[in-house]
């Protein structure tokens, strides 16, 4: 096509090329997830293949266009509080995601990389303070468990991830921070160098603590960001504001499949557990 005839014969200032960029898209096929397998090996390859990236954007998300990219999440929330107070979920959880600029992300970055980017972050760990203040675990220090919590919360057992290089080297330059109110978890060197997870039976006010470790790591860290994706990922897929949100919904058990069905036709994913 006109797009891989654009790429095919460009490199990154490290060497990288468009074939470094798609190396698990055949795990992802094998795996059936199409869309899938796209990894970024660091914030230059956004600039390098932009042609790819728009076309790629294109196609899993239908609409996008391009053009400039606003960060606006910060007012996604602003006159929501009527509606969060009639909401019937029991809890959300509001993911952010960011990389460290001109570092390698995880499907290339190697031990030391990893330990240099775990020892940045500590450094901030270090400064948070009251709300914020809470205790940072390597994931190799973890107690017993510590397996499964690398197979579990850090994918060790992912195909497509292990294709893309995003879990060599675990569990060392690894960890998570957690704070003490049990409010947040800050997971390091993920397939992303930073993922906050922030919990709260308030949107807002889940949203609102997200935002404020961003802010605070920012400080002292620059993260990768372009001018037209956004905030930059590994997976591509995630660029932009690169928020996520989930809600824990009770439903009675009578309700449960109308309910699935009607929240899927949204474009909503809907995972059910006990007690329905």
């Amino acid at each position: 096509s006109e797009i891989w005839e654009s790429c095919k014969g460009k490199k990154t200032n490290e060497g990288h090329n468009i074939r470094d960029v798609l190396k698990a898209v055949p795990a992802a096929e094998k795996a059936g997830k199409s869309n899938s397998g796209v990894f970024l090996p660091n914030s230059e390859s956004a600039y390098v293949f932009s042609d790819f990236l728009t076309a790629y954007l294109s196609e899993i998300n239908q609409g996008y266009k391009g053009g400039d990219f606003i960060d606006d999440t910060s007012l996604a929330f602003a006159d929501t509080e009527q509606e969060i107070e009639k909401s019937t979920a029991e809890s959300f959880e509001v993911v952010l995601r960011r990389n460290v600029n001109n570092k390698c992300f995880a499907s290339i970055a190697s031990e030391e990389e990893f330990k240099s980017i775990e020892s940045s972050l500590k450094d901030q760990f270090s400064q948070f303070t009251g709300d914020l203040e809470g205790t940072y675990k390597a994931l190799a220090d973890l107690a017993e468990g510590s397996s499964n919590i690398t197979k579990e919360k850090f994918s060790a057992e992912d195909d497509i991830l292990k294709a893309a290089g995003a879990v060599d080297h675990l569990p060392k330059g690894r960890g998570i921070f957690t704070a003490k109110s049990g409010d947040f978890d800050i997971y390091v060197n993920n397939v992303d160098h930073v993922i906050v997870k922030s919990r709260n039976k308030n949107l807002k006010t889940a949203f609102e603590t997200a935002h404020s470790i961003i802010n605070k790591l920012k400080e002292s860290l620059n993260f990768a960001y372009h001018g037209k994706f956004g905030f930059l990922t590994n997976e591509p897929a995630c660029m932009g504001s690169t928020l996520t949100l989930s809600a824990t919904v009770k439903v009675d058990a009578a309700d449960l499949e109308s309910t699935k069905t009607s929240l899927e036709k949204e474009g909503l994913t809907v995972v059910t557990g006990e007690g329905g």
